[in-house]
């Protein structure tokens, strides 16, 4: 089943459309959480293997261990569960819940453990301990938003201070300015595209947050049907998967250094693109979800 949208206390993990909904109103009760909301950190100067979810240079959220106490209301359910959370050992997938005015969120976890009782000691309802492994400790919001953006310009320019001049400064204006809004409590790292432009010439381009002062910068050349992408999911998670790719070729080493993880601060964050070349018509993008602590 896909991933629903679910009521207040209750729960989904599944794997490529393989999932089950337990907790509130279902056939398996949840009587109780730990480990699942809040981080932990610990010091770090360098790149971490993929469990710490880390950022160079940055406090380093520790992976999490949530254990859930569920209670299956007979022994079909009972079975049911125990084939359903062995088949998900080897495979990561989506934990969700809803929690009481607070939106859907979720982790990506996998099964590393739960309790196996004999046939002739089961009667009524079955207590089961399911434990899950989250290497990334981030929560996550379940809509992806997406904000494309133009070349920036600026239009106006000089001076706008509170004084009466002599002569009539004009105020500073551009465009191709977005704002991209991040609404969880940390900081979200997003995917970014660059499309090869439809007329002129893309020798580099640079994305800039306003806002935080992070920038991404590439020397990439790229022509028209071409497409630069620069996950920084993919580098915070360890994923293994290509970050910096153009059109399926690695462009890692066109990262300017230092190379720093462009991120969306929680709340607004003003952005702007810009470009080496010719062209007056390119297009970046950038795709996030709100990410929480």
């Amino acid at each position: 089943m896909a991933v629903p949208t679910l009521a207040d206390f209750q729960f989904w993990f599944g794997h490529d459309g393989n999932g089950k909904l337990f907790g509130v109103d279902t056939e398996v009760d949840v009587v109780t959480i730990e480990g699942l909301e809040g981080a932990s950190v610990s010091s770090g100067t360098r790149d971490l293997p993929r469990e710490d979810g880390s950022v160079p240079g940055l406090h380093t959220l520790q992976r999490k261990m949530p254990i859930f106490q569920l209670e299956p209301v007979g022994d079909a359910e009972y079975y049911e569960c125990q084939t359903f959370f062995k088949h998900h050992r080897d495979n990561e997938g989506e934990l969700h819940w809803k929690m009481p005015n607070n939106p859907q969120r979720f982790v990506r976890a996998r099964v590393i453990g739960r309790t196996h009782f004999l046939d002739g000691l089961m009667v009524g309802r079955i207590p089961m301990t399911v434990g899950f492994e989250v290497p990334d400790p981030r929560m996550y919001g379940i809509d992806t938003h997406i904000q494309q953006l133009g070349i920036f310009t600026s239009i106006g320019g000089g001076l706008d201070w509170n004084i009466d001049w002599d002569v009539d400064w004009s105020a500073i204006t551009s465009s191709g300015a977005v704002t991209a809004h991040n609404a969880g409590n940390g900081n979200a790292f997003p995917v970014l595209k660059f499309f090869g432009p439809i007329s002129g010439t893309i020798t580099g381009v640079t994305l800039l947050n306003v806002t935080t002062g992070i920038s991404f910068i590439s020397t990439t050349d790229i022509i028209a049907g071409q497409v630069l992408t620069a996950d920084m999911d993919a580098r915070v998670r360890g994923t293994g998967t290509r970050l910096i790719d153009l059109s399926g070729a690695s462009k890692y080493g066109d990262w300017v250094l230092p190379r720093d993880t462009f991120y969306l601060q929680p709340g607004d964050n003003d952005i702007q693109f810009v470009v080496t070349g010719t062209s007056t018509d390119a297009i970046a993008s950038l795709s996030w979800r709100d990410t929480y602590y």
